[in-house]
């Protein structure tokens, strides 16, 4: 037997010991946790051993505490479960009761004296104190004795608040007297030793809270008792609180008070939370104000200690630090506040290397100190800039440098790193106020100076000269944010339009760049030093161009930016051959690719209508040639290859832009001629490398449908020009040996084919009816090339011809041109038969479904009248039925190796679906024959595929589709005829029952559960809609047909055994008895209810108590015996 049988069988036989009442409840507790405590105490010593190492002096590292586990939460057993359950039950119901008699009794209150109001509320809380010692003594049900208890007491103090209300000790001694406070201390008096005697009797939690709430109740009317002022008031509070602390600690070991001082902690900390939320918003001196806040921050900092709290630092951070604020706000100290401000954060430096405590606690303060000091630079920032701004201080520099020191001792006490990027910061920030005490009135050049210079201060300082021991942990840190004062000057100086300044700052930045990369030890801070070398040069050199622009005027008309960036990319290509010079390879590699970039960019711009376009235009492509080739040299890509046939492209297309100003006509043919020009490159150039000859035969024939579209949309209509295109394609599929090659071409030929038609027919002026037959006779031309091609031909062949073909049918079923509507017909029928056929030929059973769903729109074409149609309609559907029976012998058959070989008969599908369609041309008024020909024809269709299938499951979902589909017929023939209104709706959703118990009888046998399911659905349905007709109609006979079938079904339930017609039955007849009577329902008064509800849930919560007393010899109670007789007899149904 493992331990968990061993836990269960142990929780088994004690709660069957409290049940039988040989044991208390509070000893089944602590017998119960005793148990748990004891299994549970190896497991904590297994996963938390105990490591004896010996201590070593002034170790860097702080020693981590070891992991507190935490016991498991007891889980309830299912009685402890009720237990509870019984218990909110029952507290519901004296809630409900106690509302219920409130109303009863306030309808009559103003009649009442001030002495019949008091005595009817003491009245009740002796009832509540009777109720309990009954329960208790008498009836042995402890949950309801407990409740009640609780409710006497809580009403003990509305009974002192009541008699003061109305006065019965006198005006004085009252709630609006002067001695209120003396009425509510003595009712504190009078209540506090009642609910200690209960908390220590019953052993109970709450009447401890009772308690101790009284308690502060009593110490807070004392207090007002003598009237002082509210800043001595809490004062006193806080040495209450201080005082309730001081007793946890005296008396925490003393076992007698064990129940009290479980609670205290708990209690002070929400008692000192919540006084000093008060004391927040409440007082009158500020200086008395920061002592209590400082006080009340000190005994938080002594719970921290006390109770293990270390969550109150924060609230101990934050009440020190308000009160410090007070202080120094409402006293002399303000002429120094931004000092003092600073120096808050060394207290808690203070804290933390004072503290005995494990390393955990020094993190929080470390934590603090941090959180601190930012704050308080936020704050003195905001007063020295915000509300100072015009009057600069030293004191505000001291300031910052005192905080910039505190986190660089955080930084070498800690190894957080955030430590040591904020004191370069703060350092930052002092040098960065310097500015208004240096300079008188400084320009705005001077300002980025002096940004800059504090930048590059803190990087030689602070990085590259810093050598001591105590500030090596800011090194790294500095060398970073130093870039910030650097850029940020950078920034003022490209906004302000200093382009000479920030090319000189530029150019010093690269510099230090250059020197990180000879200095650093780190991987990537080299590797982006090597980058931003050349990046800051090349920035350096664009800025420049706005200065041209200023003082040589023709410089952007002529030359234009795209020139600059070219030259600054040839400048950094001479900069990398420099350095290779100097044997730098890095910074050889980093520029050589930054000058690429740079041209690169230079070369986009020119396509822009600034500068000279043919001199720049032409002189950037030109140079290009020899950029790319060293480039591809470099790297040996494919890719980069490439770049030299498109640089090519561009120069032809730069020169013959010329010709389009000059002679319109033949501009076209030049366009389209790059595309030649290209090919005969690529044979030309035989000894090339292969990536670029295959980039001049790959980009021609990009270009070449860019180029006849472009012409085809911007210019003239010229056919000729695709049938050069068709010859290049043509040239192409001769060249190239890859499938995948000839494919593509062929088919870009078959499509510049049927472009050509339409350009032909557009150029000839061909009537616009005759427009939609294009595509019809291109798809013909290649039916005839597949036609007379051999077996590898076909196959390329046909993967354009039937898209091709679909795409005619549905252009022409589309057309808006129907003059002669037999002939589209026809033409579009033609094509359907070409799909088929390659269809068919190449065993792409899967796709003929598309083709036939194009049948619908052909027949859509033809113009008869509307009983004709569905003829028509029904006909092309027998027809495709016929022509699947004999093509397939199976309405599909599934090949998991090839989907292609997946047959399906699509033409059945197809049938159906014309069938549905026919629809569309029967209206409300046509005859009924004409109304009923397509549902027959659909449930035929249907029936006709049950023997075509042949998995069983499949068959019994087409029986099942085929059975509802029968319905059609038949509510097409009740829409037809008069039905009487009372039986209408019976008409419409009884049918549905019967066909679900029919297949559930004849088709689904071996699906018992799921149809049971189906059947309660259907029932449902079927009498929720009986229901609302009943309501809706709101008649005598809908009342009685409900009625009557309700009981049907509850009868039909009964001899069957079937549950779903029982409760549905019963819940249909239930409810139809409530919606006749509920016109009584609504005479009782409200709070009547309430009593009801109350009563009735106090007596099932005491029935229930009082049942478990009442057990058989094998420990069931009454209720458990009836209730398995009942699951016995219940399993039996269906």
């Amino acid at each position: 037997m493992n331990l968990e049988e061993r836990k269960k069988i142990f929780n088994e036989e004690l709660t069957k010991l409290k049940d039988s009442r040989f044991i208390e409840d509070s000893v089944y507790e602590k017998i119960k946790m005793a148990y748990q405590h004891f299994y549970f105490r190896p497991t904590i010593e297994e996963e938390v051993p105990v490591k004896t190492e010996l201590t070593r002096p002034n170790l860097e590292a702080e020693p981590k505490p070891a992991p507190v586990v935490k016991p498991p939460k007891p889980k309830k057993t299912a009685q402890e479960i009720r237990d509870r359950n019984v218990t909110w039950v029952l507290i519901i119901g004296v809630v409900l009761l106690l509302m219920g008699g409130l109303v009863l009794a306030t309808s009559n209150w103003d009649v009442m004296t001030a002495m019949m109001k008091t005595a009817l509320i003491s009245g009740v809380s002796i009832l509540f104190f009777f109720i309990s010692w009954f329960s208790g003594h008498k009836l042995k049900i402890k949950q309801t004795a407990f409740a009640f208890l609780t409710l006497g007491s809580l009403f003990l103090p509305i009974v002192i608040f009541s008699a003061g209300y109305f006065e019965l000790f006198g005006p004085w001694l009252s709630v609006f007297g002067d001695g209120k406070y003396v009425l509510g201390l003595l009712g504190a008096f009078i209540c506090l030793p009642l609910y200690a005697f209960h908390a220590k009797r019953q052993g109970s939690r709450l009447f401890v809270w009772f308690s101790l709430i009284t308690l502060s109740i009593g110490v807070g009317y004392s207090i007002s008792a003598f009237n002082p002022p509210i800043d001595v008031f809490y004062l006193g509070i806080v040495i209450y609180n201080a005082i309730l602390l001081l007793a946890y600690v005296r008396l925490k070991s003393q076992k007698q008070w064990e129940l009290f001082t479980k609670e205290i902690p708990l209690f002070a900390q929400a008692n000192l939370v919540f006084s000093t939320v008060l004391m927040l918003f409440f007082y009158e001196n500020s200086i008395f104000h920061s002592f209590n806040l400082i006080l009340t921050a000190i005994i938080f900092l002594a719970m921290i200690f006390v109770l293990n709290r270390k969550e109150y630092n924060f609230v101990f951070t934050l009440l020190f630090v308000y009160g410090v604020y007070q202080l120094i706000e409402n006293s002399i100290l303000v002429s120094v506040d931004v000092v003092l401000y600073a120096l808050v954060g060394f207290v808690f430096l203070f804290l933390q290397n004072r503290t005995s405590q494990e390393g955990a606690l020094r993190k929080i303060f470390q934590s603090t100190n941090a959180i601190i000091s930012f704050c308080a630079f936020i704050f003195i920032s905001y007063k020295g800039l915000a509300l100072r701004w015009d009057e600069p201080s030293w004191l505000l520099v001291i300031a910052y440098f005192l905080i910039s020191i505190n986190y660089i001792v955080l930084s070498n006490v800690s190894k957080f790193r955030l430590f040591s990027i904020l004191a370069p910061v703060f350092a930052i920030a002092g040098g960065l106020h310097t500015i208004g005490l240096i300079y008188n009135e400084p320009t705005i050049d001077v300002v980025s100076i002096h940004i800059f210079a504090v930048g590059v201060l803190l990087f030689l300082g602070g990085f590259y000269w810093n050598k001591w021991h105590y500030t090596k942990s800011i090194k790294l840190s500095s060398f970073f944010i130093s870039f910030g004062p650097m850029l940020l000057s950078l920034l003022i100086a490209f906004v302000t339009g200093s382009w000479v300044l920030l090319t000189v700052l530029l150019v010093i930045y690269g510099s230090l760049m250059f020197v990180t990369y000879r200095s650093i030890s780190l991987f990537w801070c080299r590797e982006t030093a090597g980058w931003l070398v050349p990046i800051s040069w090349l920035f350096a050199g664009l800025t420049l161009y706005p200065h041209f622009l200023e003082h040589v005027s023709f410089y952007q008309t002529v030359y234009g930016d795209a020139f600059h960036i070219g030259v600054v990319g040839i400048l950094l290509l001479g900069i990398s051959f420099g350095w290779n010079k100097l044997g730098i390879s890095k910074l050889t590699r980093t520029t050589f690719w930054v000058a690429e970039g740079t041209y690169t960019w230079g070369i986009l711009l020119s396509m822009s209508e600034m500068g000279d376009p043919y001199f720049v235009r032409a002189g950037l492509f030109l140079g290009a040639i020899p950029m790319y080739y060293l480039l591809a040299k470099r790297i040996s890509r494919d890719i980069v290859w490439n770049l030299i046939p498109f640089v090519t492209l561009a120069a032809y297309l730069s020169l013959i832009q010329e010709v389009w100003e000059s002679n319109h006509s033949i501009y076209p043919s030049l366009c389209v001629g790059g595309a030649i020009l290209l090919i005969v490159l690529d044979a030309v150039l035989k000894k090339a490398a292969l990536a670029l000859r295959n980039g001049y035969f790959y980009l021609a024939h990009l270009y070449l449908p860019v180029s006849l579209l472009s012409v085809s949309i911007f210019m003239d209509n010229q056919p000729f020009l695709f049938v050069m295109a068709m010859g290049i394609y043509g040239y192409s599929i001769w060249k190239r040996t890859r499938e995948w090659e000839k494919r593509l071409f062929l088919y870009l030929g078959f499509t510049t084919l049927l472009l050509f038609l339409v350009s032909y027919q557009v150029d000839m002026d061909v009537r616009p009816e005759w427009e939609p037959y294009t595509i019809w006779a291109t798809s013909a031309i290649i039916f005839i090339l597949w036609l007379v091609t051999n077996e590898v031909w076909k196959d390329r062949i046909k993967w354009y011809l039937v898209p091709i073909s679909i795409l005619g049918t549905f252009v022409l079923t589309t057309s808006y041109y129907l003059d002669y509507p037999l002939i589209v017909f026809g033409a579009a029928i033609s094509l359907i038969v070409i799909s088929l056929t390659v269809v068919h030929y190449s065993d792409w059973h899967l796709f003929a479904i598309i083709p036939l769903l194009l049948i619908d729109g052909a027949l859509k074409l033809l113009d008869l009248t509307d009983g004709f149609m569905v003829l028509s309609y029904l006909g092309i559907a027998i027809i495709l039925l016929l022509i699947g029976f004999v093509l397939f012998p199976n309405l599909y058959r599934w090949e998991k190796v090839n989907l292609l070989k997946v047959k399906v008969d699509w033409y059945a599908v197809a049938s159906f679906l014309l069938i549905l369609n026919a629809y569309a041309f029967i209206n409300w008024d046509s005859p009924l024959w004409l109304k009923e020909i397509p549902p027959l024809f659909i449930s035929l269709v249907l029936f006709l595929q049950i023997k075509r299938v042949e998995k069983k499951i499949v068959q019994n979902i087409v029986i099942t589709v085929a059975c509802i589909s029968v319905l059609h017929p038949y509510y097409v023939w009740l829409g037809d005829i008069y039905i009487n209104p009372f039986i209408e709706t019976e008409l419409y959703i009884l049918p549905w029952v019967a066909l679900v118990i029919f297949l559930e009888k004849r088709t689904w046998k071996t699906a018992k559960k799921q149809m049971d399911l189906l059947l309660w659905a259907v029932l449902i349905v079927v009498a929720s809609l009986l229901i609302f007709d009943a309501l809706e109609s709101n008649t005598i006979y809908d009342a009685i047909i409900a009625g009557s079938l309700s009981l049907f079904a509850l009868v039909a339930g009964l001899f069957f055994r079937r549950k779903s017609f029982f409760f549905i039955g019963s819940g249909m007849l239930l409810l139809n008895l409530l919606l006749q009577t509920r016109p009584y329902w609504g005479r009782l008064p409200w709070w009547a209810y309430l009593l009801i509800a109350g009563s009735v849930l106090i007596a099932v919560a005491s029935f229930y108590e009082w049942q478990k007393q009442k057990k058989d010899n094998d420990g069931n109670t009454f209720l458990q015996v009836q209730k398995q007789k009942f699951v016995q007899k219940w399993n039996e149904w269906q």
